[in-house]
């Protein structure tokens, strides 16, 4: 019953999620390029670069090598930061904040630079409480900017493994 039930579901299409990998000409390994960080915000693009090396090597579908063993490389662009107040306290001070950052991303050949894969513009946003305590607000910050890599990283991640 087991064994025919395995047929049946393998002869329909059925795969596990995860296990494929859709990139374009056999690539098989690449490298990740430090974001470039077209915003203000200092240290964005390091969170960054550390959350999509980090999605991508626990995803186990492609292997990430240095740009001279790469077939290809990606390479992303922090574009837009940007926040504001979403909630106030009962003295008018703003007591919540909603920041969101943009960027795109790119998968490029080596050495030809071509462009095999887009990601185009894509968001995630976090929302923060802020106090009086400048450093405890500082953290918070901190925090939600991470989170918020982590979210476009996990997206990127899938979009280009199995978007394609």
């Amino acid at each position: 019953m087991i064994l025919a039930l395995l047929f049946l579901i393998s002869a329909c299409g059925y795969r596990l999620v995860g296990e494929e990998i859709n990139l374009p000409e056999g690539i098989t390994q690449l490298a990740v390029a430090p974001a470039k960080n077209l915003t203000m915000e200092a240290k964005l693009e390091q969170f960054f670069t550390e959350a999509l090396v980090e999605a991508l090597r626990s995803d186990n579908r492609i292997k990430l090598v240095d740009k001279k063993q790469a077939q290809a490389i990606l390479f992303s662009e922090l574009i837009d930061l940007k926040e504001a107040p979403l909630a106030f306290d009962r003295f008018g001070r703003v007591s919540l904040i909603e920041i969101r950052l943009s960027l795109r991303a790119n998968l490029k050949t080596i050495p030809e630079q071509k462009i095999l894969w887009g990601s185009g513009i894509i968001s995630a946003s976090e929302q923060y409480p802020v106090g009086d305590d400048f450093l405890g607000n500082a953290h918070l910050r901190d925090k939600a900017l991470k989170q918020i890599c982590e979210k476009l990283a996990l997206v990127i991640s899938e979009q280009l493994l199995s978007g394609f």
